[in-house]
């Protein structure tokens, strides 16, 4: 998919390292930027809705509950 490609994911959110990290239920993995909050949601199974930033990385507009 290309970059800027709109997204809608869905996962266990993951903080490693810099980035909070989706892992999603097909076994990959997206590095996160947000722009929203989501520390109240690390370790819960979320939607992701944002677009392709870079070859992993979505640039997340909305976190929330799944």
């Amino acid at each position: 998919m290309s970059l800027g490609a709109a997204h809608e994911e869905t996962g266990i959110l993951l903080e490693v390292g810099v980035y909070p990290v989706l892992r999603t239920e097909g076994g990959g993995q997206w590095r996160l930027d947000p722009s929203c909050r989501y520390r109240h949601l690390i370790g819960q199974r979320v939607r992701v809705f944002g677009t392709r930033a870079a070859f992993d990385v979505l640039d997340a507009k909305r976190i929330e509950p799944a």
